[in-house]
């Protein structure tokens, strides 16, 4: 399954680069392992620019582990998703 899901500019950034191999999101869909998220860049902030809030750039990475909100310290609606970026 593929989830896209909005990412502002720095965090984007930092998974491009390799400094960020996860994702904190909330617990409101069925991630699994294997599933791949679309982290698309979303930049409200600079509307002259991106009228649409998106900035085009766009990263596939694979999850490789859920941890549910209580399993890790966090509120149950929350989890956390380790991922891997995948060969482009």
């Amino acid at each position: 399954m593929t989830h896209e899901l909005d990412t502002n500019p720095i965090a984007f950034q930092a998974t491009l680069d390799g400094q960020k191999p996860f994702e904190v999101r909330y617990a409101d869909r069925p991630f699994a392992v294997g599933d791949i998220l679309r982290l698309r860049e979303w930049d409200p902030t600079n509307e002259a620019k991106y009228p649409s809030g998106y900035s085009g750039r766009e990263l596939d990475v694979m999850l490789t582990h859920v941890a549910h909100g209580k399993s890790c310290g966090l509120p149950e609606h929350l989890c956390v998703l380790s991922v891997a970026k995948i060969a482009a």
